[in-house]
């Protein structure tokens, strides 16, 4: 499911989609507090529950003194109204990172019922049935210099690196103890002239990763779609 708002005014309504069915259902406002910067919202799945929510994050504009503050809320499907979670924790502290630091208007990823967000020094952490952040650490090699992107890889997180001539994986195998599996691919197919890199976009269910190689000559750009079958 996909889930549609302008992310600059949060007084627009927020709208759910099924692609499968086109069903298009209205999330009740959410009366967000002002003056704000942008709001963006997240999907996710409550497996114990078998309750699908959002998470809206809402970033207020700056006061005086030239702080940002942060109001989080979460809407759970066949519910009528939104509820605030860690209320004013930027303030007290106890959100254990830099709300500044985590790149939420990017989306995001989510997998099994916990959405990622990859800042320079951890992984960011929201799990929907607990209602509740956390932080990861970078699996060994996987700082912001080696270009790494989150990816889902068959139900599990993946942090993809991008090499000169293949991509370095880091597949979260157990959530709980953060054990992470890596893997190496090597492109078997030289790059065309003018492609300097590939870029990860998912996976679909052959488990085949998709890549995205931009070409660029003097009149136009290029852009070609690959499938990697890593078992292959």
């Amino acid at each position: 499911m996909a889930v549609s708002n302008n992310m600059d005014r949060p007084d627009h309504p927020v709208r759910i989609l099924n692609p499968t069915t086109l069903e298009c259902i209205t999330i009740p406002y959410s009366s967000p507090s002002y003056p704000t910067s942008y709001v963006t919202y997240h999907f996710g799945f409550n497996p114990l529950a078998d309750e699908y929510k959002i998470l809206q994050v809402q970033r207020l504009e700056k006061d005086y003194r030239g702080m940002s503050s942060w109001v989080y809320q979460i809407f759970t499907l066949g519910k009528s109204s939104w509820r605030q979670i860690e209320e004013d924790f930027d303030l007290n502290h106890l959100v254990p990172f830099d709300s500044h630091e985590c790149h939420f208007r990017k989306g995001g990823l989510y997998a099994n019922g916990v959405m990622y967000w990859l800042t320079r020094d951890m992984i960011v952490v929201f799990e929907f049935v607990r209602e509740k952040f956390r932080v990861m650490p970078l699996p060994q090699g996987s700082r912001l210099y080696s270009r790494p992107k989150l990816f889902e890889m068959g139900g599990c997180l993946a942090i993809i690196r991008l090499q000169e001539k293949g991509l370095e994986l880091s597949i979260l195998k157990d959530y709980q103890d953060q054990v992470w599996v890596n893997e190496s691919t090597t492109f078997t197919v030289r790059p065309p002239k003018g492609v300097e890199y590939h870029i990860p976009l998912g996976t679909i269910h052959t488990g085949e990763e998709i890549l995205l190689r931009p070409q660029m000559t003097r009149v136009v750009r290029k852009e070609m779609v690959h499938f990697y079958n890593r078992k292959r």
